[in-house]
């Protein structure tokens, strides 16, 4: 019996090929694709070619045929990109690009509408020049084209209120909260110790030590009010 030369089995004999083969080669063909791979028309287009041949890099048509290989795009983008229609495949360019809503716009420009929907990464293809406003002398445009002016700077007793930047939205210096009126001879409490606070009516007695040569810490006591240089059964001992 008179055998067949190998490449004369793709695919004339495949049926057979298969059956005879099993799992396991297809007379020196790993399987189906690699022994139509190696055929010069493996497939009757060339759509079909490079979607079963591109993987058999070692076959006679992909030898001749590597540049149609190509990684195709995928089916969607990442959240913020749009898809390239214009392209097929990655090695021809972005299959996905960055849109607009990306873009941080700089100052003195807003974001276009739709930005979402526009492919781009400058301030011309994203976003819109806020127009600029001819204010008075010492006004400036506090946004959307409204003249405003900043606060100057408090004098005298009143501070700023910093919650206010400009004159015509509310009050730009006022007074000081009032000082609370604190019991008489609460600051003696200190025994001498901290720092008194006249908006608390009480001493910063932390990291202070007692001057009877213990080295005993000052601590606040909140039932005797006062800097307590230690305790005696739970008891406050006066200044020494």
């Amino acid at each position: 019996m008179k055998i067949l030369p190998v490449k004369l089995l793709c695919p004339a004999l495949l049926a057979a090929a298969l059956l005879s083969a099993g799992a396991g080669l297809i007379y020196g063909y790993a399987n189906y694709n690699d022994c139509r791979c190696n055929q010069a028309s493996p497939f009757n287009s060339d759509s079909d070619n490079i979607a079963n041949c591109c993987s058999y890099t070692t076959s006679s048509w992909y030898s001749s045929n590597s540049n149609k290989c190509k990684t195709p795009c995928p089916a969607s983008c990442a959240t913020g990109y749009i898809k390239n229609t214009s392209i097929s495949y990655s090695e021809d360019g972005p299959c996905c690009q960055a849109s607009c809503s990306l873009f941080k716009c700089s100052n003195g420009w807003t974001k276009k509408f739709g930005a979402e929907n526009i492919i781009g990464s400058t301030d011309d293809l994203c976003c819109d020049q806020i127009p600029q406003v001819a204010c008075p002398p010492n006004q400036v445009d506090a946004g959307g084209g409204v003249c405003k002016t900043p606060c100057a700077a408090c004098t005298g007793v009143k501070v700023r209120d910093y919650s206010v930047l400009y004159s015509e939205d509310g009050v730009c210096c006022v007074l000081p909260p009032p000082n609370p009126v604190c019991p008489a001879g609460a600051q003696s409490n200190c025994c001498g110790a901290g720092v008194w606070n006249s908006q608390t009516c009480k001493c910063d007695c932390s990291g202070w030590k007692n001057h009877d040569g213990m080295g005993t810490t000052y601590v606040w006591d909140t039932s005797y009010q006062m800097c307590c240089p230690y305790k005696v059964a739970g008891a406050c001992i006066n200044c020494i």
